[in-house]
């Protein structure tokens, strides 16, 4: 449906300029005029490309921007114009509301489903003989048992004091706020900043 028809003319790396020049209705057009026929990174030119932006579209995450290129678009070899084809927005809602909704609802519930049994198989009696019950008892006694973490401290040296060094909680605050600080220096690099 979408195949070779989200290409366009790109006059000097901006779309917009050729989608409202009156010269430029077909590639040739563009082409002749001296400027660069160019594709979408959201296009539907092979099934893979096709797939993958399904797939992306199912998370909700950029089908405004398709939803628009398809609005725009004419044709194969032909550009864009504004809202050339505005019923294209019900392919993209109806595959939205199936997709997102649906298909992703139902995934999750036969997940939540499958857990549920899983976990009624595990925890409860169900058709279960007598050695399996009380394995199953034995377990959840082995369950409600809180097991106490014991560091190994040296008597003496340097390793005695290196471990209380990390065992003490001022440590670990100086940890994370070491962390912290690293995640901000590594976000203050911006694109085209000086050296």
């Amino acid at each position: 449906m979408f195949r070779g028809m989200f290409w366009r003319c790109v006059i000097d790396g901006d779309t917009e300029l050729a989608k409202v020049d009156d010269r430029i209705d077909t590639k040739q057009d563009c082409l002749d005029l001296g400027y660069q026929w160019e594709n979408t990174p959201e296009n539907f030119d092979d099934i893979l490309k096709a797939v993958l932006n399904l797939i992306v579209f199912m998370t909700n995450e950029g089908w405004v921007v398709a939803m628009h290129k398809a609005v725009d678009s004419r044709g194969v070899d032909l550009q864009p114009k504004k809202d050339a084809r505005q019923f294209m927005v019900i392919y993209f809602i109806v595959y939205m509301v199936v997709s997102h909704v649906f298909i992703l609802n139902l995934f999750v519930g036969v997940i939540i489903q499958r857990f549920n049994s899983m976990h009624e198989i595990y925890s409860g009696y169900t058709n279960k003989p007598v050695k399996k019950r009380k394995w199953v008892d034995i377990q959840r006694l082995m369950m409600k048992q809180k097991l106490e973490t014991k560091w190994f401290i040296p008597e003496s040296g340097m390793q005695r004091f290196f471990a209380l060094i990390c065992l003490a909680p001022p440590f670990e605050i100086f940890i994370y706020l070491v962390i912290v600080a690293n995640v901000i220096v590594l976000a203050m690099p911006y694109h085209g900043m000086s050296d």
